[in-house]
């Protein structure tokens, strides 16, 4: 018969050898069964015997009882590559059983599993330490080579029995049994065997059959009776050259397999602030203050040491002398004992708002939760222990806990549970089970959880609870100690992606009081290792002794714990040392690691730490025995750094705008190499200060339950704290028009970032999307390769190769096009691909058309001719899973209706039951063929459509499928243009893509919706061809409006370069913020038909309405407060959208919702939206927009005191470059409604309305209270605007009435505000009252910008003085004046953190303060300011193309892809109003 052999295995007369592409040497003996593991010739493990017990008999191999049935040889695939499998088959009495090999053909990997076909009875050892199965195995014996080992057991993740040594027939202290854990065998050289349970984690067990010597076996353990029906269990051997290097990689491939925790360890604030601890060792374990309560001792210290001493504690740890106990000291109530908390945990947390961390060990037999108790749910009792069979229990104890501020849980006493439960030991799913539901709990609540006395296999479980951040890897702490030697266990779990926790310490050497004898000598050992483990750090000394300044070396001004970058640990050099020579030392490590690479640098910078205790005076440390010595790199370093700082640019030395020319490319825009990557690692915030921390509590906790009640419903909370962003350094400019859906694109060439659903994106890389060269030569190819940069996934279109980006190749933006250019000297070719998108100002018809072209422009500068192909491929949907729901089919197309030929392939397919159909066209012309592929398959190899390409550079039309996907299919087509080139010359081979999407709705589906290209194109979904000829026909066009809009700017000299590319490509935010443009349809005569709206204005009627996203992660329609600052880009280029919106405001500030909803800041019940305010947001795009506007629910927005003023802002400005007399005269009596609204705040009478102490503005978590420079000076403003439009339409008694008003409101304010050198923040005696806001005179700019200056408002000496002040201090101050404006500063010129805002750098007021300064000729200062947010997002942090809201000093950032950078717009509207000859240049 015939076997398939796998080419990386080798069948031999004595059986079958497989060597990695690696190190990994494996052999398998065809006839005994026995396998050996090696490297390079050197066996490390040989097996013993394989073996299952079945029918109360022991089946082996060694007896011959194990029955060999048949064998079989495959391959496959995962997410960690290509694999070989070995399976063998055998029968075990009446259960047939495998067992298989799966080898890893580019990692030094093997699994073992072994299979239960038929399951089995009759399987129980003599032991619950034994297994009831045998595979694999390893001899405990002498080698070739000497061997040590390192085994974990026992609890505090195995830390208690660890056991170092050597490997050979005297081996005695393996790590085995139910509390066993990974085993790592090693020579010498470090070259190390790791071995650990891979799935099953809390069912498996490790059985050393042997005193000394003998064997070691993996299996299920030994209580297990019964083994159902296809049951697998896994063992894992990964291979490594280091012993550090097996943990982290085996660590790397776990995390692999069950997810990473990265992001929920950054969500445990007890592992980013400084916190106090009450456990095991610290002075308030079971122990007071002399005739207090816990209670009273617990705001003492709260009190003493946050308020007075000022140590910025983030939460306290209350250990288990808060709760009931009961029989055998387990928990009877887990709740609070009056005699502690007299008045209750939930007392204590709304009156000193301090978070906790609460313990919780194993439950009593006597609990008062069993229903064998009398409680409401099922326990077992059994023996002496008690477990929860319910996940109702877990979430009503979790959700009773989040009253009492409960951030996290530390579960205490797990080796007590698995002690006490006999179950637990022979049912194979209720440790997993229990583990989960207490899991699953947590994770509603957003609680982190800490495992405490937990033995490996608890750890090992964790890897499929991302919630538990954190494992204790040392026993108790007692002062004098030596508890803190954690730094061979956190090697085993820091691999994992938990946090090692060290325990508590004392931060002095003596408490005051203390009985006599405790010292601690080593505090600063303690709290230097807590910090580097990564894990809590926390003291526990008594009140008053807190050793503060030791303390603050470990954090922060403000709590945040600094952190390396992987927790200390052991190195190999201490391990080996203990194994083969016997010496007990600690020499431990660790590094940070900060790459900063851009155009210019390329450079990594490593700082590492080694701690070291106990050393023999002899030891030398090698660079080799620190793993991060031989990770520094650098390279492509191509400046001097010493003339550099770490990351400034002078604004004339922008990385990131062209240094050289390139003929066809323009010479100003976004230019970065196609090798370019962020080195920066950025990420969203999530950690307030802890000062901070106390406002959020109460909405952290209400919005959690209403995140998952919206989830629940199948919803996304429109702003998703709990699912941001995080940072993708890929983006270049978008393609398609306005409101028609987007596609991004990646600077290297991918697809990625789509919005076709309406205001949702997917940040999806399509693999199956792309561009690929094929290049021949005589008849034959010579090259074909993808272009786009990289390969994404590795498990489909495995027959397709990439082509590395070469030297010189860039990729350039100036939206709304780009350019790639490429270089293949080899064949003295030169490509350059120009995007091409319809967008121009001033038009409202091919600006809505969802299409673009990609023209090739293919360069034959050598002296041979070349036949020149590129292949389109594109597939269905939007990168998720929903693509392979099925009904998606394909269709050849040609079409030359719109004056230009193109044949291409339509992919027709619905996307959430909306109507999709994408098309991808090649261009006819004289010189060029175009051909087709009708389908293919891309989650296959590809091999297909890549040979039929090489070939012959064309695609045969032949082999389309006939029938539409099933279920989990995709569906993708390509499309080919090939030309000749001559030598020296060059062709253009034009693409197009078109998507035709016209009919919408939103998530309610209460309405449909056209949108406004189907006015020429359609309603039925089928002019996707139709739409590719007119791209084909009209780009040209396009590009000469683009052309003739942009020149004026690009050859203006008095203008800086990074200027021109920040305005332009900063647009790209008006078609892919989420846009929509759209008419409404309606149901006729079987149909949908386009209807007009007689409540609509005729504008709304004519230009359609008009709609875009807060930002991609805030999903609110025209959110109004932050549009205020964007709409400068539409009334400049497209004013009909910016009246259309208006309009559309105008008519929701006439309407009331008395929905009664509750407010998430302050728990308060109101109504949606008040008549004659203005909204906050026109809705959800996963509601129903327009239907139901102010989705927003942080806060009742109807007492907002800036969005009515907005709205009589920008209805003058309008009307100022309009001059639309219908506009202004819709307009008025809705300014006088929102007028009369804004008029009840001002509380005193003075003439300016008044802030209500919380957040009522668009800083809306930066409380403001009374007159206010913000919302003030916008209030004087709009009075003059009033008084302005008033005027203008003839009302002389409300020009009187405002009038009177301002002459009493402009003295106030100069009165309340003015402090000699710029306006105060506000007019309370808040600590911040005299913060200098970089947006402090937003109502004068507004004012100046619509042509009204009134010095006597605004006195432009004061207007000077204040924004020099800002410049001062919150430009200048920060990175010399490369950040832009910070939000908020202090006189002395520091960060005003009174809330995380006043901290921010909010881009688009960046922008508008740099307008500001341009208005009153402070150009230089102004374009200093704007560059600096310019220079953060587009150079440093790697944000082009998703500026942020906002970023912070430390690499974060804030709502990625926004609305607000728009008010880069209110620059040019300054320069070209008040700087005419600037312009004119």
């Amino acid at each position: 018969m015939g076997i398939f052999i796998p080419i990386s295995v080798v069948l031999c007369l004595q059986g079958i050898r497989v060597t990695t592409s690696r190190s990994l040497n494996f052999e398998l003996s065809l006839s005994d069964g026995s396998y050996t593991l090696g490297t390079r010739n050197t066996a490390f493990l040989k097996s013993s015997d394989t073996f299952f017990r079945a029918d109360k008999t022991i089946y082996s191999l060694g007896d011959g009882s194990l029955k060999l049935t048949s064998q079989q040889l495959s391959t496959g695939s995962d997410a960690h590559g290509d694999y070989d499998v070995i399976t063998n088959y055998y029968t075990a009495g009446n259960a047939n059983v495998s067992t298989s090999f799966i080898i890893y053909q580019n990692v030094d990997v093997v699994v073992f599993n072994q299979t239960y076909h038929n399951g089995a009875n009759g399987t129980k050892a003599s032991t619950f330490d034994q297994t009831i199965s045998g595979f694999p195995s390893a001899r405990v014996e002498s080698y070739d080579t000497d061997l040590g080992y390192l085994s974990f057991d026992g609890f505090m993740a195995g830390d208690t029995k660890k056991h170092i040594g050597r490997w050979d027939s005297q081996t005695d202290a393996i790590g085995d049994g139910l509390k066993g854990g990974p085993l790592a065998v090693f020579d010498e050289q470090g070259r190390t065997f790791l071995l650990s349970t891979f799935s099953g984690f809390m069912a498996s067990s490790a059985w050393h059959d042997a005193d000394k010597g003998g064997a070691v076996f993996w299996g299920i353990m030994g209580g297990v009776d019964e083994v159902p029906a296809n049951y697998t269990y896994s063992t894992i051997i990964y291979y490594a050259e280091g012993i550090n290097k097996a943990f982290r990689g085996w660590g790397e491939f776990l995390q692999k397999q069950y997810g990473e925790k990265e992001w929920n360890t950054w969500e445990d604030s007890t592992l980013i602030f400084l916190g106090y601890w009450t456990d095991n060792g610290g002075y308030y374990y079971f122990h007071t203050e002399p005739n207090k309560t816990y209670e009273q001792t617990m705001t003492d210290l709260i009190k003493q040491e946050v308020t007075m001493a000022g140590l910025p504690i983030g939460y306290v740890q209350y250990d288990s002398w808060w709760y009931y106990t009961g029989t055998g000291n387990g928990i009877k109530t887990w709740d609070t004992r009056p005699d502690v908390f007299p008045d209750g945990l939930e007392y204590m947390f709304k009156t000193t708002n301090m978070p906790v961390a609460l313990h919780s060990k194993y439950w009593s037999i006597d609990n008062t939760y069993a229903k064998q108790n009398g409680g409401k749910y099922d326990f077992i009792i059994d023996g002496i222990g008690a477990l929860p069979l319910q996940a109702e229990f877990w979430e009503d104890l979790f959700n009773n806990a989040s009253k009492w501020g409960m951030f996290m849980y530390e579960q205490d006493w797990l080796n007590g549970e698995l002690d006490r439960v006999d179950k637990l030991k022979t049912d194979l799913f209720l440790g997993e089970q229990w583990l989960t539901q207490m899991h699953a709990a947590a994770a509603k609540q957003y609680n982190s959880i800490q495992y405490c006395m937990a033995n490996p296999r608890h750890v090992m479980q964790a890897l499929t609870l991302p919630w538990v951040t954190q494992a204790r890897v040392s026993e108790d702490y007692h002062p004098g100690g030596d508890q803190w030697r954690i730094g061979v266990t956190s090697l085993f779990v820091g691999a994992l992606g938990m946090r090692p926790s060290k325990d508590t310490f004392w931060t002095v050497r003596t408490q005051p009081g203390d009985p006599p004898g405790r010292t601690e000598p080593y505090s600063g050992l303690n709290a230097a290792v807590a910090t580097l483990s990564m894990g809590p750090v926390g003291p526990s000394d008594r009140v008053g002794a807190v050793n503060v300044s030791l303390l603050m070396r470990c954090c922060g001004e403000y709590g945040h714990i600094y952190k390396p970058d992987r927790p200390i640990s052991a190195t190999d050099l201490q391990i080996k040392q203990k194994a083969f020579s016997d010496i007990d030392m600690e020499v431990w490590w660790t590094h940070t690691t900060i790459r900063v690479n851009s155009t210019v640098i390329d450079v990594n910078w490593t700082w590492g730490v080694v701690l070291a205790v106990d050393t023999p005076t002899d030891l030398v440390l090698h660079k080799a025995d620190l793993d991060f010595m031989s990770s520094v790199v650098r390279h492509n370093c191509v400046c001097n750094l010493s003339s550099m700082a770490s990351h400034q640019h002078g604004i004339d030395n922008s990385i990131s705008t062209p240094k050289t020319r390139i003929e066809g490319i323009p010479d100003f825009g976004w230019r970065v190499n196609l090798n370019y990557e962020c080195g920066i690692k950025c990420k969203p915030f999530t950690q307030p200060r802890f000062s901070q921390v106390i406002g959020f509590i109460g909405l952290g906790i209400r919005y959690a339950k209403e995140w998952w009640k919206r989830r629940r419903q199948g919803r996304k909370m429109f702003i998703d704290h709990m699912d941001q962003l995080f940072h993708k350094a890929i983006y270049g400019a978008p393609i398609g028009g306005i409101g028609c859906g987007t596609m991004g694109r990646g600077y290297r060439g991918e697809f990625a970032r789509f919005q076709m659903v309406p205001g949702i994106y997917d940040h999806t890389v399509i693999q199956a999307n792309q561009f690929i060269l094929c290049i021949r030569k005589n008849g034959q190819t010579v090259y074909q390769k993808v272009l786009t940069g990289q390969r994404e996934s590795s498990k489909s279109l495995r027959s397709w190769e990439w082509q590395a980006p070469g030297e010189g190749d860039v990729y350039h933006a100036l939206y709304p096009r780009s350019w790639t250019v490429y270089h293949l000297d080899e064949f003295n070719l030169r490509l350059i691909c120009r995007q091409v998108s319809p967008i121009f100002p001033h038009d409202y018809k091919d600006t809505s058309f969802p299409m673009a072209t990609f023209i090739w422009t293919a360069e034959n500068n050598g002296t041979e001719p070349l036949d020149v192909s590129i292949m389109f491929t594109f597939k269905n949907g939007r990168g998720v899973k929903d693509d392979g729901n099925g009904g998606c089919h394909n269709h050849v197309f040609d079409e030359n209706s719109e004056g230009r030929q193109v044949s291409g392939v339509s992919i027709n397919h619905n996307i959430q039951d909306m109507k999709c159909t994408y098309c991808i066209g090649g261009v006819h012309k004289d010189d060029v063929s175009v051909t087709c592929k009708e389908y293919f398959d891309p989650r296959g190899t590809g091999q297909e459509v890549w040979e039929d390409l090489k070939e012959d550079g064309q695609l045969n039309t032949e082999g389309g499928k006939t029938t539409c996907t099933g279920k989990g299919e995709e569906s993708a087509a390509a499309v080919s243009v090939k030309a000749n080139l001559p030598p020296k010359q060059s062709k253009d081979l034009e693409f197009t893509l078109t998507w035709d999407m016209p009919i919408i709705h939103f998530k309610a589906k209460e309405r449909f919706y056209a949108r406004r290209y189907s006015r020429w194109f359609g309603l039925d979904g089928e002019a996707g061809p139709r739409m590719s000829s007119y791209a084909a026909a009209n780009y040209s066009a396009w590009e000469q409006k683009i052309e003739e809009w942009q020149k004026p700017v690009l050859q203006n000299k008095n203008l800086p370069a990074w200027y021109k590319s920040a305005l332009f490509n900063e647009l790209y935010y008006v078609s892919d913020g989420g846009t929509v443009w759209i008419d409404p349809v309606e149901g006729q005569g079987g149909k949908l038909v386009r209807v007009t709206d007689p409540k609509d204005p005729p504008i709304v009627q004519e230009f359609s309405r008009f709609g875009y996203l807060e930002g991609h992660e805030y999903r609110m329609y025209n959110t109004y407060d932050v549009h205020h600052y964007a709409s400068f880009s539409l009334i400049m280029l497209w004013p009909k959208l910016q009246i259309s919106l208006q309009y559309d405001i105008a008519t929701a500030v006439e309407s009331e919702d008395s929905t009664r909803i509750k407010f998430l800041t302050s728990g308060e019940v109101g109504i949606r939206k008040r008549l004659h305010a203005v909204p906050h947001d026109m809705g959800d795009p996963e509601d129903e927009p327009w239907n139901r506007v102010n989705c927003y629910v942080i806060h009742p927005t109807c007492n907002w005191k800036d969005l009515n003023m907005k709205f009589v802002l920008q209805t003058y400005r309008d009307y100022s470059a309009t001059k639309d007399d219908a506009y202004l005269q819709h307009m008025y009596p809705v300014a006088k409604y929102v007028m009369e609204t804004a008029k009840k705040w001002d509380v005193d009478d003075d003439g300016i309305i008044d802030n209500g102490g919380f957040a009522d503005q668009t800083f809306d978590a930066w409380t403001m209270t009374g007159a206010s420079a913000y919302c003030g000076g916008m209030w004087l403003a709009a009075l003059r605007m009033m008084i302005e439009m008033a005027t203008i339409l003839k009302k002389e008694d409300d020009v009187l009435h405002y009038k009177e008003i301002l002459d009493k409101g402009k003295v106030s304010y100069q009165n309340k505000l003015w402090n000699g050198s710029y306006y105060n923040y506000d007019c309370s005696s808040g600590g911040h009252h005299d913060s200098i806001m970089a947006d402090q005179l937003a109502g004068h700019w507004f004012l100046k910008a619509s042509g009204l200056q009134d010095d006597d408002i605004f006195p432009p000496d004061r207007v000077k003085s204040s924004l020099k002040k800002i410049f001062e201090n919150n430009v200048m101050m920060f990175e010399g004046g490369n950040m832009g404006a910070i939000n908020g500063t202090r006189p002395d010129g520091s960060k005003d953190i009174s809330s995380c805002q006043s901290e921010e750098f909010w881009v688009g007021v960046t922008y508008g303060l740099a307008a500001n300064m341009i208005q009153e000729g402070l150009l230089d200062q102004a374009f200093q300011t704007a560059w600096g947010a310019y220079h953060v997002c587009w150079e440093w942090y790697g944000l082009a193309f998703q500026t942020p809201e906002a970023y912070m000093t430390d690499n974060i950032y804030r709502s990625l892809g926004y609305m607000r950078p728009l008010a880069i717009w209110s620059m040019q509207w300054a320069l070209e109003k008040f700087h005419q000859d600037l312009m004119s240049s």
